[in-house]
């Protein structure tokens, strides 16, 4: 499993173990868990985050867009690393399910897995 979430950019910290653990996939399934045969899953560019227990950066990020949509960006550098979407009601490329409302693109975030350091 993943002990933090880092900014590509800067490098610096942006989610804790405790945040990352509520990562989802296209699915709404646990993030890494086996792959299933939809496309969102297993060419992924994105991971998901329901709305349970959000950092106050990233409150703070939805609230000044009254919980509508747009571009999440690294609280210290202010690089764009996802989006929000709280009335698009998106699915993935199967169609069967619908996305979580917040994603980070993986291209601009770096997932530390336990027992390793970045």
């Amino acid at each position: 499993m993943y002990k933090e979430m880092k900014c590509k950019k800067c490098r610096k910290a942006i989610l804790n173990e405790s945040e990352v653990k509520q990562f989802v996939d296209a699915h709404n399934s646990k993030f890494d868990s086996d792959p299933e045969e939809c496309d969102s899953i297993r060419n992924g560019t994105n991971v998901y985050l329901t709305t349970y227990k959000l950092p106050a950066w990233l409150l703070d990020q939805i609230d000044a867009e009254n919980w509508t949509k747009g571009k999440i960006h690294c609280p210290h550098c202010q690089n764009k690393i996802g989006t929000f979407d709280h009335i698009g009601g998106q699915k993935c490329s199967c169609a069967k399910y619908e996305l979580a409302p917040i994603s980070f693109v993986k291209s601009k975030i770096d997932l530390i897995k336990n027992g390793t350091s970045l």
